[in-house]
């Protein structure tokens, strides 16, 4: 039976409490480009059958397990737990890839800037998940690896001397590790030089390791926000995994920052107007549908990382995505009976205008 000091049995909070902020909104390097890094390690329990097996005991018992584990961790952290929110809450913390799904037997534990996590569901039992504001793969590599051997010390995983940290998947088996990162690429995107449609998964030229998506959400947060995955080959390490998906990043930031610099050379009184124009819609409509109000902070964002614009940040107008999103608006409004289509429009361009009147401040 596990016993666990009692001075640890405080530091994890059953919290749900929705906040604009989130793994997307710290600053790092390369951030007008970087979004964050994103260093996943798959997880399972050595005596309970893979998910694709499992029963709705089975279950349980992992999520028993990883909470009476998560007790012990040494600061604090917080418990979103599926079954204890309104479905409109479960869906919030789903498009913020906070929770695995939508369902009612989601879970995760989350530090309170959303940097580490613990979440369950998906191939593995469980994934833990370290993230850094930019692109800082160390740092977020360091987050994940701690919070696992945190874990460890409390939970017996499925593990062989020979082969690594066993997975569902043979492809799979070994460090159980995926690199990522999340990109902005609006120049890139312009052209599609390198980058696939949206909706399609094929890598970029260069690569065939990475995978390169739209950043999933509500029909896709914006076509310009990229989430790049490399997991690790059967037999590779760590270090390599991450290699491989640096030399492709590096190599994104550079082509991207040349294509900005082209739109800046050959049309920045256009891009200038645009980008203003953009934020005074952002800054003073009353009325804005979703996908005009992604155009506009992508432009905005897009004005932030020029330099074009001052008083606003990259990762204010990152925040700015997130909060855009019907579940967003819906979890931040006093009025959440309230969801024609009209309400919802009216208090989107109200939370945006109070966001960014917030963020302008901030700056000063």
């Amino acid at each position: 039976m596990l016993r666990l000091p009692l001075t640890y049995l405080t530091m994890l909070i059953h919290r749900a409490v929705p906040s604009p902020q989130g793994w997307f909104s710290h600053a790092g390097p390369d951030s007008d480009v970087v979004v964050a890094t994103i260093v996943e390690l798959g997880r399972n329990l050595a005596d309970i059958p893979f998910n694709e097996g499992a029963g709705e005991a089975e279950r349980r018992e992992v999520r028993r397990r990883v909470e009476q584990a998560g007790t012990a961790l040494p600061e604090e952290y917080y418990v979103i737990d599926g079954p204890r929110l309104i479905p409109e809450v479960r869906r919030f913390f789903s498009v913020r890839g906070i929770l695995a799904g939508e369902e009612e037997t989601s879970f995760s534990i989350v530090s309170p800037g959303e940097e580490e996590m613990i979440r369950l569901g998906g191939e593995d039992h469980v994934t833990i998940q370290g993230t850094s504001g930019g692109w800082a793969p160390e740092m977020a590599q360091e987050k994940a690896s701690l919070l696992d051997r945190l874990l460890e010390e409390h939970l017996s995983y499925a593990v062989s001397l020979r082969l690594g940290y066993l997975s569902p998947h043979l492809h799979r088996v070994g460090t159980g590790l995926t690199a990522g990162a999340v990109l902005f690429l609006p120049a890139l995107q312009q052209g599609a030089q390198g980058l696939p449609r949206q909706g399609k998964g094929i890598p970029p030229k260069g690569s065939s390791r990475v995978l390169i998506h739209p950043l999933p959400g509500e029909d896709g947060i914006h076509p310009s926000l990229y989430r790049l995955a490399c997991p690790a080959s059967f037999g590779e390490s760590e270090d390599e995994t991450a290699a491989e998906l640096a030399t492709l990043v590096e190599r994104l930031v550079y082509y991207e920052r040349k294509a900005r610099d082209l739109l800046l050379q050959d049309h920045r009184h256009e891009l200038e107007d645009a980008v203003h124009r953009a934020l005074g819609v952002l800054s003073f409509a009353r009325v804005l549908p979703r996908h005009e109000a992604m155009e506009q902070i992508g432009l905005v964002r897009l004005g932030a990382a020029c330099g074009l614009i001052d008083g606003v940040a990259c990762p204010e107008v990152t925040n700015l995505f997130f909060a855009a999103c019907d579940s967003s608006v819906v979890v931040f409004s006093e009025k959440k009976d309230e969801n024609t289509r009209e309400s919802l429009d009216a208090r989107r361009a109200m939370l945006i205008r109070e966001m960014l009147r917030a963020a302008t401040a901030q700056q000063e």
